[in-house]
């Protein structure tokens, strides 16, 4: 988790001195590869690599061996701007690999930076460590489930897809999830449906810490619409559970079929209004809030709630599960 490898970095920070500005750079750098990968993968197999990664890993050993010296003296064959931009390569390749397949990520940071900048293995491990915190966060895509997400929606051709608005949410979910999971990142997925102030109904498909394997897609494709969309009671409980994750970057990922809606209120600016302060109080805590709704005519009242430039209104509902991993990858920069 990032705790044991913050903790381990500072560790080593202690230990010894490291080129904070070429490793920072380089770690931002290390987090975009990792999402580019996570997303790259949910368009190409990684079973090509996952054969190829038993080789990979014997070549290194083999060098390391044939080169008896090398990691033995601390000697930066780098400095400055080229040291900064060669980590930077460094953080983009591996960072890409993270994502995309993942084991094998700290060795071959530690490789790179022995052979390609000059370090001992102290250093590269220390600098290895500080590349790794950088991939970690923490997120959960909230999805309305709501009666309306049962209707069926035609796509950009305006011809009827033979899916339903929640369909295509879940979808979008998974392959979000997909994304960040692949990442190193620490994802759930819940949903809600509301009858009133007494009856908010919670559902986890995937919690925080669980695998994404048949069992967790199977609990995603159980949720069912129904019933209305309290949504500011579901944002504070989702925040909530966000709040308690260790991660220091933490997304709530909101996707909505329309505004908010109770079968006890009648009053529209009431429930708007209620889900604007859940919103706030999630930024009290640390949570960044972001909508996507399918609701063409939303842009007054998701603006009101969630902010300008906290939402994004799509026009096509057959597109969310293609954009919305690369929307993420844009929030978490």
């Amino acid at each position: 988790g990032i705790w044991g490898t913050g903790w381990a970095a500072v560790q080593f920070t202690r230990r010894v001195r490291l080129p904070m500005r070429a490793l920072l750079p380089a770690a931002a750098v290390a987090l975009l590869g990792s999402f580019a990968g996570a997303w790259t993968l949910t368009l190409v197999s990684a079973e090509g690599l996952r054969k190829a990664l038993p080789i990979i890993l014997v070549a290194v050993l083999v060098y390391t061996v044939m080169h008896k010296d090398l990691g033995l003296a601390h000697a930066p064959s780098r400095s400055g701007r080229t040291q900064a931009t060669i980590a930077c390569a460094i953080g983009g390749v591996v960072g890409f690999y993270d994502g995309f397949f993942g084991p094998g990520a700290g060795s071959f940071y530690v490789f790179a930076f022995v052979r390609l900048l000059g370090f001992d293995f102290l250093n590269a491990s220390a600098s290895a460590k500080v590349l790794n915190v950088a991939t970690n966060f923490a997120a959960l895509v909230l999805l309305d489930s709501s009666a309306s997400t049962a209707d069926e929606r035609s796509g950009g051709d305006g011809v009827a897809t033979g899916r339903t608005v929640l369909d295509l949410a879940r979808e979008a979910a998974l392959l979000t999830t997909l994304t960040l999971v692949r990442a190193g990142d620490h994802c759930a997925i819940h949903a809600f449906a509301s009858n009133g102030r007494h009856e908010v109904r919670y559902e986890f498909a995937l919690g925080f810490g669980e695998p994404l394997d048949a069992l967790g897609i199977a609990r995603l494709a159980g949720v069912r619409s129904r019933l209305s969309t309290r949504m500011g009671a579901a944002l504070r409980h989702a925040s909530a559970q966000l709040a308690a994750q260790p991660q220091r970057k933490r997304l709530l990922l909101f996707i909505t079929d329309g505004e908010p809606h109770d079968i006890d209120i009648f009053d529209r600016r009431y429930l708007i209004d209620d889900a604007r302060r859940a919103v706030l109080e999630a930024g009290r805590l640390g949570v960044a809030v972001f909508c996507v709704t399918l609701d063409l005519a939303a842009d007054d009242y998701v603006r009101s709630i969630f902010g300008a430039g906290n939402y994004r209104v799509l026009d096509r509902i057959d597109s969310l599960p293609r954009i919305l991993p690369a929307m993420v990858l844009r929030l978490t920069r």
